[in-house]
């Protein structure tokens, strides 16, 4: 094998492991939203979910990149609260990182991702129900 052949190689490994990297990103942002559509359509489309940036002026959670908005649906303006905030790592995909207000989880699987979230929606289920329940005028003013 010549200089050009493994270098050749070289480029190509490289550039498969980013493709394979970029799927793996692709497939954990998708089981965020497929646990959070859960949330959708267990409060019967009452409590719907953005993926918004997290703010780098003035971020909502400190280490995340990204935040995920719990609302309510029957209005027509942002109402409702930050979920959770939470990253992906930049080079593997996992380990994915998960914070609230007052938690940080490393999460090295989709086993261990789904976990988390799902026992955080257990420990603020309470505020999503209220939030589901409270009655808002349709206009913020």
């Amino acid at each position: 094998m010549d200089n050009n052949e493994k270098l050749r190689d070289r480029i190509k490994r490289s550039l498969e492991n980013a493709s394979s990297t970029i799927e793996l990103k692709t497939k954990i942002e998708q089981d965020i939203s497929n646990i959070m559509n859960l949330v959708y359509e267990l409060t019967n489309g009452e409590i719907g979910f953005d993926v918004v940036n997290n703010a780098p002026v003035n971020p909502k959670f400190e280490g995340c990149n990204k935040l995920i908005f719990l609302k309510k649906t029957s209005v027509n303006f942002p109402y409702g609260f930050h979920f959770i905030g939470y990253s992906l790592h930049n080079q593997t995909g996992y380990p994915v990182s998960v914070e609230t207000e007052t938690q940080y989880f490393d999460c090295d699987n989709e086993s261990e991702l789904n976990d988390v979230i799902a026992s955080i929606i257990e420990e603020k289920s309470l505020q999503i129900i209220q939030l589901m329940s409270e009655k808002i005028d349709d206009i913020p003013f």
